[in-house]
């Protein structure tokens, strides 16, 4: 799979997973980010399911992301645009960012350049 396809898409920024610091790292995607295994296209009316092969541990923190993901897609479009982003983030507990920060971490996140994030990037 090239590190766009559906179903290696996605863990690129994990803010359930990389900055809570943990996950398995099944390839190195773009910019160094882990990259996952998720067996299925990514569809974002699906219910969730977290990737094969991570730990229970890091599975919780991916199903919080997601859910705090559904809950700021507001337009139901799937994605998450700079401003649904840095809500998120401030749901997830990281609300001290220097300025820029979170810009920073959407530019990583945002391997393909849509101005977008989808679950799969996000979580």
């Amino acid at each position: 799979h090239s590190p766009h396809s559906p179903h290696k898409h996605g863990g690129y920024g994990g803010f359930g997973v990389e900055v809570g610091g943990v996950g398995v790292s099944i390839g190195v995607g773009p910019k160094g980010f882990k990259q996952y295994s998720w067996g299925s296209p990514f569809n974002p009316r699906d219910p969730f399911h977290p990737p094969h092969g991570v730990d229970e541990h890091a599975r919780h923190k991916m199903i919080k992301a997601s859910k705090v993901f559904r809950e700021k897609d507001k337009d139901h479009s799937g994605q998450l645009d700079k401003r649904e982003f840095k809500k998120a983030l401030k749901e997830l507990g990281l609300n001290d960012l220097r300025k820029g920060e979170a810009k920073m971490y959407f530019r990583q996140i945002d391997t393909d350049g849509t101005g977008s994030i989808n679950e799969r990037e996000f979580v």
